[in-house]
């Protein structure tokens, strides 16, 4: 599923509240840094929606640990176009998609996310290149989850950051 969201209906119409669900989501960073790309994982745990996401800003919301943050910017919004501006933002685009009932690879990610989060282990470190950086989270939750078959794109600068990190299991 590639899928641009140019608003918040538009994402909320893709929920189902009975099941779980995985997104992948891009949106281009601001300007003159628009040929990169920000990448995020939002999950659906039967109507709870949760957005995880490495940012350049350390502890900026009540649900951080370090650079890694839950909910810190709406599910399905992209980021800023100009560095200094709040408004307009840059359009998302959901490039990887998951669904699943009970015990499904869904809700296994589903849950592996919400257990792990606040251990993601390079929660303290945050470099813009070569990472680790907002792509490198999801780089990490396709890397555990290889059957997800999700590739970030060749924009997606720190995905590529050292691979050789420890999960608690």
């Amino acid at each position: 599923m590639k899928k641009i969201i140019s608003n918040k209906k538009q994402f909320e119409r893709l929920i189902n509240k009975n099941g779980f669900q995985v997104f992948l989501f891009t949106t281009p960073l601001y300007k003159p840094y628009q040929f990169a790309i920000h990448s995020w994982i939002v999950t659906v745990n039967k109507g709870k929606i949760n957005r995880w996401e490495v940012w350049q800003n350390k502890n900026s919301n009540k649900t951080s640990w370090g650079y890694f943050h839950k909910n810190l910017n709406s599910p399905s919004i992209g980021i800023k176009k100009y560095r200094k501006k709040a408004y307009p933002k840059n359009k998302s685009k959901i490039i990887g998609y998951l669904e699943g009932g009970k015990n499904s690879l869904a809700e296994t990610i589903v849950k592996f996310v919400e257990k792990n989060a606040k251990d993601y282990p390079l929660r303290k470190k945050y470099s813009y290149f070569p990472g680790p950086n907002s792509n490198t989270f999801p780089q990490w939750i396709i890397d555990k989850f290889p059957k997800l078959g999700w590739k970030l794109p060749w924009n997606a600068f720190g995905k590529n950051y050292p691979k050789k990190i420890k999960v608690k299991k």
